[in-house]
């Protein structure tokens, strides 16, 4: 949908400069969109299961503390049936709603994403992660999957899971970030606009910038100089500038 010039490093900042023909290819209507190829489905390593499997293994003493794991958060699927539906789930600001499931491969980002058992002229299901306690509005939703996510003192733990759920091996050239303690990092970057009239790129300033790994969502807004800065992750994230309906991993 936009023409970026991107240059990705994942521990570095980010600059991306939107060229004017890639605004004029927002405004036209005849711009071919990039769909969202999923591949297969992932074992959940934040579910309650497999984070008491990685408790077990990794910390059974605060677990014995425990008593038993409660889930912190739910991953929920929404069926919108309307578009004042689907309106009244975007107002809600509590919620980051994505067209397609967390807990999938990715082969190919895009644009868009529509579930194939939903016909064409009907609004596709709306994924998100709420917490516990959420108060769910009148739509019709599923309940997917109980979560546990951990604070940073069980990083050793969050690992074991990823570990044990065969999720740190998805992508080998990120494996070795993965370590205790090592290479955690801050995605942050700069958002530019190039200005014809002023002959220079300027700032985009407000531009909403959505960072996930997994069922982690930092939701941020570039400053006056057109910069993002998020919460901090290990491993790969996903960015997503929804003022432009742009998906893309780093």
């Amino acid at each position: 949908m936009l023409a970026l010039l991107i240059s990705l490093n994942s521990c570095k900042k980010e600059e991306l400069t939107i060229t004017n023909s890639a605004n004029e290819e927002l405004n036209n209507n005849t711009a071919v969109l990039d769909e969202i190829i999923l591949g297969k489905q992932l074992e959940n390593p934040y579910s309650l299961e497999n984070m008491t499997k990685a408790f077990k293994a990794a910390n059974p003493s605060k677990l014995k503390s425990m008593k038993s794991l409660e889930a912190t958060h739910l991953y929920v699927r929404f069926a919108p049936k309307s578009v004042e539906e689907k309106e009244l789930l975007n107002q809600d600001t509590t919620l980051s709603l994505y067209e397609y499931p967390l807990d999938y491969e990715i082969l190919q980002y895009g644009q868009y994403y529509h579930d194939p058992t939903i016909p064409e002229n009907q609004i596709t299901y709306q994924y998100t992660v709420v917490e516990v306690g959420y108060q769910f509005p009148n739509i019709e939703y599923e309940i997917l999957s109980e979560l546990y996510l951990p604070s940073e003192e069980d990083e050793e733990v969050e690992l074991k899971s990823l570990q044990i759920t065969n999720n740190l091996a998805i992508d080998t050239t990120q494996t070795k970030n993965l370590e205790l303690g090592k290479d955690k990092y801050r995605p942050e970057g700069n958002i530019f606009v190039q200005d014809d009239i002023l002959n220079r790129d300027v700032p985009l300033r407000n531009v909403k910038v959505r960072i996930r790994n997994w069922f982690k969502i930092d939701n941020i807004s570039t400053d006056v100089n057109g910069h993002f800065r998020s919460i901090e992750y290990k491993g790969d994230v996903e960015k997503y500038f929804n003022q432009y309906n742009r998906y893309s991993r780093y």
